[in-house]
């Protein structure tokens, strides 16, 4: 009888993720199986069971068995901590499994992967089965029901706004990048990943859905990151729940949830979902291992914080800005003991990260490539000879167009009333807390406003108002350790993004969890200072819920909404409810709907239909990366593609009219909904359509696409 109860208890769980693991290996086998006419006709409809087994072997199993090894239950009962750091420590283990085999000489192939992630379960779970971890997840207590209806809340939130219309839009540069590399890897070069500007994470997660999904499906590929990208505002909430309260928790991750920049880069084939995710992980265990009293715990909350570090400079370099407050988490536990009382950990831990880190990147400095790609870091982004500078009205532009006037003006005026109270009551004495934000809050406010605020010898100065304040919250314990843990996070990019890069485009996106959770803390304390009288309360709760749909509703209108695009048809569409300082579409492009129908262009290449050079008004990564082929230097070449809305810039685009209309017909037109989106231009002279044109409709070539682009096996 205790047998039985062992093996029900104890034993059944093992036989559960073999079970399903068995499973996820056996539908990805049979559904990328292209060669059975069968089974090509049904792969539109095995996506959503491949990307549901590919979630199970890369994004949860490995990362599952390793926080179990990691963390006993008995001292690891948190559902929804498990169910985070399970799936971050498994997109950590899944490209390390991804590099491991590109090393290997040859192609990459289906079958390898599963090989490779199918070892590691089986190591995990002989292991977890040697020190007799339970592997059963803790159960829903009834206190938990508010905090689940909150999170299913952000849950919603998150995954409406990044899901939502997922796979409409075509590739973009940036993503064609990572989806090239990735198929030059597939097909066996070698050192496909050392041509890569940044890290390797984006390239192992895409080689590995393309693998999963046999081939280049746009939502395919960008679900690991939007699911990455909704972990993270779950991560974010969980972190505030813990650090403060729920409400808290709740404001920060309603309004992570619809952050148009962060939003924006995690529709897309890119690493910004999976670096956020990293960064509020390990923020998150390093400010766990400050709350344990058990020594052992806090060493493994410390290791693992370590290898999500680790991970986040896998996917980008501009993840080693959180080492800083890593750093001062470590510090308040330890202080001056650091060294003797967690030198063992402490060894471990960065061992860790630089075994890992250096494995990749010292092959990738001695690769012949990364000249080219520290010349262009180095002299382009970064220029410090330079500086300083002043990025904060530029970030203040593009983040109007990608959340709305109300939402930034919200989210800035919150964020200096958290930083107000905070200072104000955390620091002594009053005098030096006053001068600490006469400096600061105007200096926000003239630096956005003003732009040439503080310039000396066409040098702008602007650092130095904010240079005090993220000094105090190093030196000041009267602040809180949580909030100044937040704000080191918040203010380290804002200091070197706005004022030390000279060309930091859109990678404020690091900051923004921390931003939403300081913003929510301005929030609650707004709350706490209005909740008496009840009319006060219900009118200042009325007006924060009117703008917060008003910001929802804008970046539902950019990123969900199709039909028109509003980026690519800005200013025709133009609401006049939201005030914007664009007069025309942004010209950093990221995340936003488009298509023209390239698939169909594709297909009619691939069919023979169409045979000849080519030239276009739309980028010409995005033609060739659908058309297999580079655009022609001809300057007649037999076809012109002309999109009505394409992503090139007005100024770039090749679209001569005249020539169109005096020396080319057009013979066709692609259709995207029954919209024309795309004309065919052919020269006449080698035209045999008479004057015909031929009506594409976009909706029934795509599936013909993707079977004639499928990865062989």
């Amino acid at each position: 009888m205790n047998s039985s109860f062992r093996f029900r208890g104890f034993e059944l769980p093992y036989l559960v993720i073999f079970a399903v693991a068995a499973s996820a290996n056996g539908l990805l086998w049979f559904t990328s199986c292209g060669a059975r006419p069968l089974v090509r006709s049904l792969v539109p409809l095995f996506t959503p069971v491949q990307l549901l087994g590919a979630a199970a072997l890369f994004c949860f199993l490995p990362g599952s068995l390793l926080v179990s090894l990691l963390m006993p239950r008995s001292r690891h009962s948190e559902w929804l901590e498990r169910v985070l750091l399970s799936v971050g420590a498994s997109y950590f283990l899944g490209t390390l499994v991804v590099l491991i085999i590109h090393f290997l000489p040859g192609p990459i192939s289906l079958l390898s992967l599963l090989l490779g992630l199918d070892l590691l379960i089986a190591l995990l779970l002989i292991l977890c089965f040697a020190y007799q971890r339970d592997l059963g997840w803790p159960t829903f207590n009834l206190p938990d029901r508010r905090f689940l209806a909150l999170m299913a809340l952000v849950l919603l939130l998150a995954s409406f706004y990044r899901f939502g219309a997922l796979g409409h839009s075509e590739y973009q540069g940036d993503e064609i990048d990572v989806t090239s590399l990735a198929q030059a890897a597939i097909s066996g070069q070698d050192d496909a990943f050392f041509w890569h500007k940044k890290g390797p994470a984006e390239l192992a997660v895409a080689t590995a859905f393309a693998l999963f999904t046999n081939g280049f499906d746009e939502f395919a590929l960008r679900f690991p990151f939007a699911l990455a990208s909704i972990l993270a505002v779950l991560a974010a909430f969980l972190l505030a729940s813990r650090m403060f309260n729920q409400r808290v928790a709740s404001l920060a991750g309603v309004l992570l949830a619809i952050e148009g920049v962060t939003l924006g880069f995690s529709r897309m084939v890119q690493y910004h979902g999976v670096v956020i995710l990293a960064l509020t992980l390990a923020f998150y265990c390093f400010y766990w291992l400050n709350q344990v009293d058990d020594s052992g715990l806090a060493a493994r909350y410390q290791l693992l914080g370590a290898g999500f570090f680790a991970f986040s400079l896998l996917a980008h370099y501009e993840a080693a800005l959180m080492g800083l407050p890593l750093l001062f988490l470590c510090w308040q536990r330890y202080g001056r003991r650091l060294l003797k009382d967690n030198w063992m950990t402490l060894f471990l831990s960065t061992g860790l990260v630089v075994i890992i880190l250096a494995a990749y990147y010292v092959p990738f400095v001695l690769h012949p490539h990364f000249a080219q790609t520290f010349e262009g870091y180095t002299a382009i982004r970064i220029s410090p000879e330079r500086g300083p500078y002043n990025n904060l009205p530029a970030y203040f532009v593009s983040n109007v167009f990608y959340n709305s006037i109300y939402y930034v003006v919200t989210m800035t005026v919150f964020l200096i009333v958290a930083c107000v109270e905070s200072v104000w009551r955390g620091l002594r004495p009053r005098s030096l807390a006053l001068v600490i934000l006469l400096l600061f809050v105007p200096g926000l406010i003239g630096s956005i406003l003003f732009p040439s605020l503080l310039t000396l010898g066409g040098v702008r100065y602007n650092v130095l108002l904010f240079l005090p304040f993220f000094v105090i919250l190093w030196l000041s314990k009267g602040m809180g350790a949580e909030r100044r843990a937040v704000f080191l996070w918040f203010f380290s990019y804002l200091i070197f993004y706005a004022f030390i890069i000279r060309v930091p485009g859109l990678h404020y996106y690091c900051l923004s969890p921390a931003w939403a959770i300081i913003v929510a803390l301005g929030l609650e304390r707004v709350y706490l200072m209005t909740h008496k009288p009840m009319a006060l309360l219900a009118l200042t709760c009325t007006a924060i819920v009117v703008i917060y749909v008003l910001s929802a509703f804008y970046t539902c209108v950019l990123f969900v909404r199709t039909e028109p695009e509003y980026a690519l048809s800005y200013p025709q569409h133009r609401i006049a409810l939201y005030w914007n300082t664009h007069q025309e579409r942004p010209r950093r492009f990221f995340g936003l709907p488009h298509k023209s129908g390239w698939k169909t262009i594709g297909y009619l290449y691939k069919a023979g239909i169409l045979q000849g050079g080519y030239r276009t008004n739309e980028k010409s990564e995005i033609a060739g990366w659908y058309t297999d082929q580079e655009p022609s230097q001809a300057e007649r070449p037999r076809y012109y593609f002309v999109a009505e809305n394409p992503t090139q810039k007005e100024h770039k685009q090749d679209d001569p009219r005249e020539l169109l209309q005096s020396e080319y017909q057009i013979v066709g037109t692609v259709t995207v909904g029954s919209r024309p989106r795309l004309h065919i231009y052919e020269l006449e002279a080698l035209s045999m359509q008479g004057g015909e044109i031929t009506h594409y409709e976009s909706e029934a070539y795509e599936p013909l696409y993707d079977q004639a682009f499928a990865l062989s096996r």
